[in-house]
């Protein structure tokens, strides 16, 4: 058989990347590696990899459905870690996926800015559309006040995250007013299956934040076999997901999907008066399936109506129904 000469090749043989089904004929493969890569490079082959993961997307074709590889050198974070100036915007039809052992949490394939960055925006903020993003970190790993956020979706249409950690407020001081993991403003048709947001290793609750933020107009977002992580002291100012008015138009569904607040690992740790705080004017609708369940007295601040638990609107109290056999 010919090799196919998009892809690198090994004594004549091409090496194809193990990629999701629904990639099974990419566009060109560009590689990087954060540690021994090189901007300068090309970052067609594993030999001459790319540095930054913003080189290879600026070499990336949009809309060719082109593949970026993040791959892992090292166990040390430090050394298998995209170390970013600034906000790193994508901003084209273009597929990521970290090289790694495939973990939810905490995969060797990382994005966070460097440690002196304090700006106010996310680590990275995805705008393009028709998007793939698998077996990542992507963190705000700086000890500052003013960063927001790890990941932001702002207008971002139909993208998949599969086997990510998206994690912010990494270190108390980023335990600020707004602050969150997951931002979802104008996203629509966003499935995450097997993430990891948030974490419980900052105990958080000084302020009135949330690992899913809801921004502005989202709808018909996913999260299955996922899990949302905190350590809370508060039962009312660190919570799961906010969404305020008008930031809903159809709904979020949560499918086999925990909320875990490790009150355990924490002396003086709260139990979480509520899981979400969820508009009564939001615009749309918070969903579960019975195999979904968050940690809280109650689910919905606002007792509006607007959450439910198989079909049941949840008013004054945390639903759980039983499975039937």
């Amino acid at each position: 058989m010919v090799a196919n000469p998009k892809y690198p090749l090994n004594q004549g043989t091409a090496i194809l990347p193990n990629l999701a089904l629904w990639l099974a004929y990419p566009g060109n493969i560009w590689h990087v590696k954060p540690y021994s890569g090189d901007d300068s490079y090309s970052g067609k082959s594993k030999r001459k990899p790319c540095k930054s993961v913003a080189a290879a997307l600026a070499s990336a074709t949009d809309n060719n459905n082109d593949v970026v590889l993040l791959h892992s050198e090292e166990v040390s974070g430090a050394l298998t870690t995209d170390l970013l100036a600034a906000t790193l915007t994508w901003n084209k039809s273009v597929h990521l996926v970290g090289v790694n052992s495939g973990v939810s949490i905490s995969p060797r394939s990382r994005i966070s800015p460097v440690s002196t960055y304090a700006a106010a925006g996310p680590t990275m903020n995805v705008t393009a559309g028709n998007c793939y993003f698998a077996n990542l970190q992507i963190i705000m790993d700086v000890n500052h006040a003013t960063p927001l956020g790890a990941l932001a979706l702002t207008g971002a249409l139909r993208c998949r995250f599969d086997n990510c950690h998206i994690y912010g407020m990494v270190y108390a001081a980023g335990d600020t007013t707004g602050a969150y993991s997951l931002l979802l403003s104008n996203a629509e048709e966003i499935e995450f299956h097997g993430c990891t947001v948030g974490s419980d290793r900052t105990v958080l609750g000084a302020n009135q934040n949330s690992q899913i933020k809801v921004a502005a107009t989202s709808k018909n977002i996913l999260f299955k076999d996922s899990r949302v992580r905190l350590c809370s002291v508060s039962g009312t100012n660190t919570l799961f997901m906010r969404a305020p008015a008008g930031s809903l138009d159809g709904n979020i569904h949560f499918q086999n999907t925990q909320g875990i607040n490790s009150q355990s690992r924490n002396v003086g740790g709260a139990e979480l008066t509520y899981a979400f705080l969820v508009a009564a004017d939001a615009g749309g609708d918070v969903t579960l399936c019975p195999n979904s369940a968050f940690q809280a007295t109650d689910l919905n601040a606002t007792d509006a109506g607007n959450v439910y638990v198989c079909g049941v609107a949840n008013i004054g109290g945390i639903m759980v129904p039983a499975l039937k056999t």
